[in-house]
């Protein structure tokens, strides 16, 4: 009796809580940062960064729905590395050899690095205290991969696929391709307001676009209601 008696207590103290909880209304704006997991060619990690705005509209006591727009940044990037070979000594592979192994081919390393993200969406967001919001969000983002490649002839005493000490040869050539890939991206978070204009925010999201790439974000924020 004793436990259900404090259980009730503990009900009736959170109802009150949410009874005063306010709505959040009108523009905000905040400053983006922290981890980002991406799948490019493995999992990698980095440091995500940027601005976000959005425009909240209280529906009911406690439930406010919302647009977010978002520009930003990030560190992560991948490497990944390839061999060719060329025939041995001018004789195609498993033909018996005249003279010392050795192994030419071409070399193909590629550097790819997630450039800069733009979001627009929706969200709900729910008072769940005088001080804290939760909310759910859901909405459509286009990021930017960027890779440097780099293609080399090479040669080397046979040391395996990948052998160590290949050397670029003079007829090496570099160039960059960049993929504009659309995704969307779906996020749960909340916020606590900290002064009168004044929130800090937390938030999980997750966005999954074409090609395969995906990526995992923790992100904290600071920002001013308007």
């Amino acid at each position: 009796m004793r436990f259900a008696g404090v259980s009730f207590a503990v009900v009736l103290a959170g109802i009150s809580s949410t009874a005063h909880a306010e709505t959040p209304g009108g523009f905000r704006a905040e400053i983006l940062t922290g981890y980002d997991s991406s799948e490019i060619y493995s999992t990698k990690s980095g440091v995500s960064y940027g601005l976000g705005v959005g425009y909240d509209l209280p529906v009911s006591d406690r439930i406010a729905i919302g647009v977010d727009a978002e520009a930003s940044d990030a560190t992560t990037k991948d490497e990944f590395s390839i061999f060719i070979p060329a025939p041995i000594n001018g004789v195609p592979i498993g033909l018996p050899l005249a003279g010392p192994p050795t192994l030419t081919g071409t070399t193909i390393q590629t550097k790819t690095t997630v450039g800069r993200d733009l979001y627009i969406g929706a969200r709900v967001t729910m008072a769940l205290s005088p001080r804290f919001n939760g909310y759910a969000k859901v909405g459509y983002t286009n990021t930017l991969l960027k890779s440097d490649i780099l293609v080399s002839g090479s040669a080397s005493p046979f040391v395996g696929p990948l052998a160590p000490g290949l050397t670029p040869s003079p007829s090496a050539f570099n160039t960059s391709v960049s993929d504009k890939l659309n995704g969307v991206r779906l996020g749960i978070g909340g916020q606590l307001n900290i002064g009168k204009n004044l929130f800090a925010s937390i938030e999980y999201r997750y966005s999954n676009y074409e090609a395969g790439f995906s990526r995992n974000q923790l992100i904290a924020g600071l920002g001013l209601r308007f």
